[in-house]
């Protein structure tokens, strides 16, 4: 028996399993839930590192070695660039080599256009890789700023 013959058995045993499992799903359901088994299994999935605590920022430059990122956005509001906290964080960079850009301009409740405008910046600059340095607008316009990296569209498409 051929190997496309085989897989191709195999696929119809599982659907008719999956059909009598759940019957009244519809199978074009059931085949999406399995090709997304297989593709967690088989595809790697990065996650986002969450490094916080006392002393955190000088452990961000041996973490972006480790996962071999060069020139990382740190995105963050400019009260804590006045206030000098954002520079405990690029320090560390800086020693380790490593260029960085920083995206200050978030604000509370950010709106589409900043996340546009951090977004250009990370393709200008040729980031390749995100530090969200703050509380929460910092860390949304960070996520949504790499989820634009993976899957370029407009932020309202998301």
């Amino acid at each position: 028996m051929r190997r496309s013959t085989k897989l191709a058995l195999v696929l119809v045993v599982a659907a008719a399993w999956a059909k009598r499992s759940y019957p009244k799903t519809k199978l074009i359901w059931l085949v999406k839930r399995l090709l997304g088994f297989i593709c967690l299994r088989l595809l790697p999935i990065r996650t986002p590192q969450l490094v916080s605590g006392v002393g955190s920022t000088s452990q961000i430059a041996k973490i972006l070695s480790e996962r071999k990122c060069r020139k990382p956005l740190v995105v963050t509001d400019d009260i804590l660039v006045s206030h000098g906290i954002a520079k405990k964080c690029t320090d560390p960079l800086e020693a380790a080599g490593l260029s960085h850009v920083i995206f200050k301009d978030v604000v509370p409740n950010p709106h589409s256009e900043l996340i546009e405008e951090g977004f250009e910046l990370y393709k200008k600059n040729g980031c390749d890789s995100l530090i969200a340095l703050g509380g929460g607008s910092p860390m949304d316009v960070a996520k949504i700023i790499g989820a634009k990296a993976c899957n370029p569209k407009p932020v309202p498409d998301y």
